[in-house]
């Protein structure tokens, strides 16, 4: 079948960056370093040869451009075409190979099915050559392996995707027969290098030296999928996990060492400073000024401490409205476990700008409520001691320019870490040792029968329950079905069903 491939680089560019959403031309200008007035002609180009489309329907002034479906042929076909063009080589050797490289994009043919999306292509020019740092230098790809599509060696015809597992047909045939082409993007480089194009590689292991933008924290959570390659998150991570276990085996991995606020243990009593309350009357009474702020706090503190009648009791009254009941007090926030459970969401904001002037160790919060303020939010992430923020309820939040957004991944113990516009890295986050979780998980006190257990979710209710103290794994297992009850999980009961039936009912 004819094929041809793309000659103008900012059309190939443009095409390609397209694949990943729409985009303005200016969006495009600013990505690739291009002047507005040649990104305007490329993008036009385009449009009249059909590859792109524009939505007018908001006017033509920063109109949204699209990849065509034809547009997605096109690329297909400058994928094949490039891979014809090196099929002699291709079919007398089982290694993959580069077909294409610039700055951020590269086309990648692999003779045999990746392990992964994150893939090591190390120096051509020297196997040798090292870094400063002792590893070998080369760059790190990412090339989503659910997007590798198959072709026939010979005419570039789509083919079947190998049998995955050892001891196949295609392990003896003598030449290669079918070769699989993805698109990624450069995620890292090491040392002084570049990819080359018809350069081999490696499809067999990811292995390399650790990526540094998945290693800039202080505490591992998991590995990168497909390597051996501990994923350690940067600080202010920005994560949304719906996924309970997940958020559970994050949680305790992060919260080591750690100030953990969230409502994990639906604990209904807790301790403040009394310095919460200053945030408190700010939220309240935005327009306040800070004379009176502190006069009311300094009356509401000794309305506390000693009874009293006035403002400052009813002030104290609604303060337990939304802190729920509190033992107050002048100790600074340390490491441990603060629970939110029974809290508003204006007392936990009040809470979060406290920590933000105030706490001297790391912290992470599991924000249970719909939303936050997206200024309070900004400066939470951008605060040295935050190690993550970790939303449930609503959609997950697009990356942004600052940083990465973990989200639960397609199965159960693996999340997503999205960067930038394109790239996804899977991460098998690491189950937490039964001496770490139960270091850090007292005794799980359980309902006496089933009428304890309702009486004990309700929201009047401050009693403990009456049962059997479990310690241990089967501890933790009822601990946190406890604390799913009544909302549920169907995916953590799948998990439960046969070893733990009773968690999981």
């Amino acid at each position: 079948m004819p094929t041809r491939t793309i000659r103008s680089a900012a059309h190939r560019h443009i095409l390609v960056w397209l694949r990943h959403g729409s985009s303005t031309v200016s969006e495009i200008a600013a990505a690739f370093g291009m002047r507005m007035p040649h990104a305007s002609l490329a993008c036009r180009q385009l449009r009249e040869a059909g590859l792109i489309t524009r939505d007018e329907s908001g006017g033509l002034r920063n109109a949204p451009l699209f990849l065509s479906q034809r547009g997605v042929e096109r690329l297909r076909e400058d994928a094949v075409s490039k891979m014809l063009g090196y099929a002699d080589v291709l079919s007398s050797t089982k290694a993959s190979m580069v077909l294409h490289a610039d700055d951020t994009n590269v086309l990648l043919a692999y003779t045999q099915s990746p392990v992964g999306s994150l893939v090591f292509v190390a120096n051509p020019a020297s196997h040798d050559q090292e870094v400063s740092s002792g590893n070998r230098g080369g760059v790190w790809v990412h090339a989503p392996k659910t997007n590798v599509r198959w072709y026939h060696v010979s005419d570039g015809s789509p083919a079947e995707p190998p049998l995955s597992g050892s001891n196949t047909l295609a392990d003896f045939e003598p030449t290669v027969q079918r070769v699989g082409l993805v698109r990624g993007e450069v995620f890292e480089v090491r040392g002084e290098t570049r990819l080359v194009e018809g350069q081999f590689f490696s499809a067999e292991v990811s292995e390399g030296p650790a990526p540094y933008r998945l290693q800039m924290g202080e505490v591992e959570v998991g590995h990168v999928a497909g390597t051996s390659h501990a994923y350690l998150p940067e600080q202010g991570l920005r994560s949304h996990l719906n996924s309970a276990l997940n958020r559970s085996l994050f949680l305790q991995s992060m919260g080591q060492g750690a100030l953990e606020i969230g409502d994990r243990y639906a604990t209904k009593h807790r301790t403040l400073p009394y310095d919460v309350l200053k945030e408190w009357l700010r939220l309240k009474h935005p327009r306040m000024n800070q004379q009176r702020i502190m006069e009311l706090h300094g009356s509401m503190v000794s309305s506390m401490d000693e009874g009293g009648s006035g403002s400052a009791t009813a002030l104290a009254r609604e303060a337990l409205m939304d802190f729920g009941r509190v033992s107050w007090t002048s100790t600074p926030l340390s490491e441990g476990y603060l629970d939110l459970y029974g809290m508003t969401a204006r007392g936990a904001s009040a809470l979060v700008q406290h920590l933000i002037h105030n706490i001297t160790s790391p912290f992470i919060i599991d924000w249970p409520f719909e939303d936050i303020d997206s200024e309070l939010l900004t400066r939470l992430l951008e605060h040295p001691l935050c190690r993550s923020f970790v939303s449930r309820r609503g959609p997950p939040p697009s990356p942004g320019v600052r940083g990465s957004v973990l989200t639960d991944g397609d199965e159960i113990g693996v999340v997503t870490v999205q960067q930038g516009r394109a790239m996804t890295i899977q991460i098998q986050l690491s189950a937490p040792s039964d001496s770490r979780r139960n270091a850090r998980t007292s005794p799980t006190l359980t309902p006496a029968d089933a009428r304890e257990l309702m009486q004990g979710h309700s929201e009047t209710s401050d009693r403990p329950y009456t049962g059997e103290r479990l310690d241990g794994e089967v501890g933790h297992v009822i601990g946190e079905a406890l604390r799913l009850y009544p909302q549920g999980d169907e995916r953590q009961a799948n998990m439960w069903e046969r070893e733990h039936p009773l968690a999981a009912w």
